[in-house]
């Protein structure tokens, strides 16, 4: 009988062995190419797995306790994957909820940084974090709006403020201040926050603006993968201190579902989606210890991992170092 064990071990051995193996490749499993070599994501959650999201969720980290602000289109409240949501405010109207049932940009921001883990259409990162968010587009965007916006989430001292605009106001207030005038104010001021910010910068033909360089603000780049599936590749020319999923990342929609009251399902691009995979990230990671948002900017990009990117940047890499 003891015989009978001690051959064993051999085989044991290698079935452990073998496991490990199987779950560093699930970890950072590929997305699916078609035979073209054209990238075809077949599951819209393929960057889950890849920047370690899953493995957080494992060491028990969901975000409980850290909040975030969402400065965007605001969100359709009542949509079934979206549960720790407040009312937050709308600066177009001025009304003390940010609701939006026409643009859907900021319910997508929302999926992916705090969505339900199990959602139909999403598979929320900080899945307990708090989501507050500002309306500051109203139809267009403008200086003196999203200034309000980002000042009125302050006030509420948010760990994590999340800034995806897209389009950049190219306006100034009535004392000629651009919206990068009056943004660096407030990040100086607010240390305590880290701006998660979408870069619309190349840093070539149109330089980002210095607040986006200080200690507490993070400019995030999209990246995607090849086509031998072997490295990650710039995916819109954006440049920023960190990159991050944004292709066809899976969230959720404000159009309804032929069986409402359910809403579609949504794939999210660029430098918009990215952003927010980070958000999530750095709400989940957030309650590990008080930290200002220098010190969270740090975490991250200290636990981001060397990928085949412009400039050297790193990949963010959620799990690392919890």
């Amino acid at each position: 009988m003891h015989r009978h064990h001690r051959g064993l071990w051999p085989v044991a051995i290698l079935l452990v062995a073998l496991c490990f193996s199987g779950c560093a490749s699930a970890e950072r499993q590929p997305a699916p190419y078609d035979a073209a070599g054209t990238p075809y994501f077949q599951d819209p959650f393929w960057w889950y797995h890849w920047v370690g999201i899953s493995a957080a969720h494992a060491r028990a980290f969901s975000g409980k306790g850290a909040t975030v602000a969402i400065v965007d289109t605001g969100v359709l409240f009542g949509h079934e994957d979206l549960g720790n949501v407040k009312d937050g405010v709308d600066l177009c109207t001025n009304k003390l909820k940010a609701e939006d049932t026409r643009n859907g940009h900021g319910t997508e921001l929302a999926g992916i940084v705090g969505g339900k883990p199990n959602g139909r259409a999403t598979r929320g990162i900080a899945y307990e974090a708090s989501i507050t968010p500002y309306k500051v587009v109203c139809g267009t965007t403008n200086a003196v709006i999203v200034y309000q916006g980002v000042a009125r989430a302050l006030d509420e001292k948010p760990d994590v403020l999340l800034l995806a605009l897209g389009p950049w106001p190219g306006d100034t207030d009535d004392r000629g201040n651009s919206v990068d005038d009056l943004l660096n104010v407030l990040a100086t001021r607010n240390t305590q926050t880290l701006f998660v910010v979408a870069s619309v910068w190349d840093d070539r033909y149109y330089k980002r603006p210095a607040w986006t360089m200080l200690p507490n603000v993070l400019l995030v780049a999209a990246m995607t993968l090849d086509r031998t599936q072997t490295r990650e590749v710039d995916y819109n020319v954006k440049r920023g201190d960190i990159w991050a999923p944004g292709q066809d990342i899976g969230t959720s929609s404000i159009e309804p579902d032929p069986s409402a009251p359910q809403h579609d399902r949504y794939r999210m691009q660029g430098t918009s989606a990215a952003a927010a995979i980070v958000a999530g990230c750095a709400a989940l990671r957030k309650p590990i210890r008080l930290r200002s948002g220098a010190d969270l900017k740090n975490d991250l990009l200290d636990a981001a991992e060397p990928a085949n990117l412009p400039d050297g940047k790193k990949r963010l890499k959620c799990s690392d170092r919890l």
